[in-house]
């Protein structure tokens, strides 16, 4: 491991002679390996290392545990140690985002904030995690499921920014064999075991299937990967030759130079201009949009205010002052196929996670319980969409039935949250609201046998 993990330093430059890293440490076998690997290159390196370690708050006890055998760790070793503690689950309520994207922002902006402290005292630094190769296979066939671009085959990068991976060529089982040779302590987090996410199902039941078709699973996909992200590259590059061309800004650019294009560069140039108008990017978006570059419309409404508009030769976009339109024409989501994802028109996804025991959820993160529905109380098909004029529900624990607005006025939500906030509705009205929960007449009871935790996080990897 130490040698594959050295190997990966030196092909992507990830460290220089007295760089200081700060490495994220949660306590689980490969952060605990990472730290190891990078405390052993103090005699090759002039190296400094620091560690955060964030607990989220989730899982009680357990995470103090985890939290003493680093800061332990880190003493022994005289490291320093950086802790935060965070409530992702009030936050990620209040966002309106899954748990697991609620914490991995948190842990970055962890990360981010002692990275930037020490930035001040010492010069360059380095934010080191640990991925595996392990993790970045799991994360290519979640974008598979979600109908991914190229951009989702790489996986997740070596190297992003000033953040490193020097265990990205490793997999879990040599990072396993690696601390139990070395004595490396580590803990288990118990929700790694549990099959209600769609990483953990990945991980336990569609990885060993491949296995058995592919022993060398991971080496082939690795090579997937790189042929990936070495395609996006010359991809990336041609885009950005294209775009001077068109002599694109955040305004818009010149169409005959798109029009000509391959439809694979025209795309990807669309997306970039949208990024750097500030509207959101989605299959719906660019779709409306590539029709008015092509000549099909004239004009069409994209989102959150945003409007393409031909201009004698140029595409412009340009932002209106009326109330943004409603991203979602409505993605249906037939109960037979859960569980599931589904890929949002506004980059998000939507996940329905099963749920075969109320209790064991309960203890370990019983702040979802809201978030459930009994399929048995539903129609066959819901429908995810943003709110309409005059909808109401009657949430859960939360009296009679009330309008989305006052209940979005309740909340304290801004207009652009309100206008984003996903719906699920079945033929009988809403189900479900975004950062609130189920509604009463599809909440579970002790009678429920099928049911589905809905989550909602952001496309992409998932680190």
């Amino acid at each position: 491991m130490k040698d594959k993990a050295a190997a990966t330093l030196a092909h992507y430059a990830m460290l220089a002679p007295g760089d200081l890293v700060v490495a994220g440490v949660s306590g689980g076998a490969d952060s605990m390996a990472l730290l190891a690997f990078l405390l052993s290159l103090s005699a090759r390196y002039p190296l400094r290392v620091a560690v955060c370690h964030l607990n989220h708050r989730l899982r009680g006890a357990e995470a103090d545990r985890d939290a003493r055998l680093v800061e332990d760790f880190c003493r022994m070793a005289g490291v320093p140690f950086h802790l935060a503690a965070v409530d992702v689950a009030g936050e990620a309520r209040r966002q309106g985002l899954s748990f697991e994207e609620m914490g991995r922002r948190m842990r970055y902006d962890f990360f981010d904030r002692v990275a930037d402290g020490y930035a001040a005292q010492v010069g360059r630094v380095r934010i080191a995690t640990a991925h595996t190769r392990s993790d970045a296979v799991e994360t290519m066939l979640l974008a598979l499921l979600r109908g991914s671009s190229i951009d989702g085959l790489c996986g997740i990068p070596p190297v992003r920014g000033r953040i490193i991976r020097p265990l990205i060529e490793v997999t879990r089982t040599e990072v396993e064999d690696y601390c139990r040779t070395e004595g490396i302590p580590f803990c288990e987090d118990s929700t790694n075991r549990q099959d209600d996410y769609p990483r953990n199902r990945i991980r336990h039941r569609v990885i060993p299937e491949l296995r058995q078709i592919n022993p060398a699973l991971e080496e082939t996909a690795a090579r997937l990967m790189v042929s990936a992200a070495c395609d996006r590259d010359y991809l990336d590059r041609q885009t950005e030759a294209l775009l001077r061309a068109a002599e694109a800004d955040a305004a818009g650019c010149l169409l005959d130079v798109l029009q000509k294009a391959h439809p694979a560069l025209r795309i990807r140039s669309l997306a970039h201009l949208l990024r750097m108008s500030g509207c959101r990017c989605d299959h719906g978006v660019l779709a409306r949009l590539e029709s008015v570059v092509m000549g099909e419309a004239r004009r069409a409404q994209l989102a959150d205010g945003w409007m393409a508009v031909r201009r004698k030769d140029r595409l412009s976009l340009e932002r209106s002052a009326g109330r943004p339109m409603d991203v979602w024409e409505g993605a249906v989501c037939p109960l037979a196929a859960a569980p599931g994802v589904v890929l949002l028109p506004d980059r998000r996804v939507l996940h329905l996670h099963p749920v075969k025991n109320l209790e064991n959820l309960r203890k370990v993160q019983k702040n979802t319980l809201k978030f459930v529905l009994d399929c048995d109380k539903l129609y066959d098909n819901f429908v995810a969409r943003t709110r309409r004029p005059g909808d109401r529900v009657k949430l859960v624990g939360r009296g009679g039935s009330k309008t989305l607005k006052n209940l979005f006025q309740e909340g304290g939500l801004t207009a652009e949250e309100r206008a984003r906030r996903l719906i699920l509705a079945d033929e009988g009205g809403i189900v479900w609201l975004e950062g609130f929960g189920a509604a009463e007449r599809a909440a579970p009871d002790s009678r429920s046998t099928r049911m589905l935790l809905i989550t909602v996080d952001e496309e992409g990897e998932n680190e």
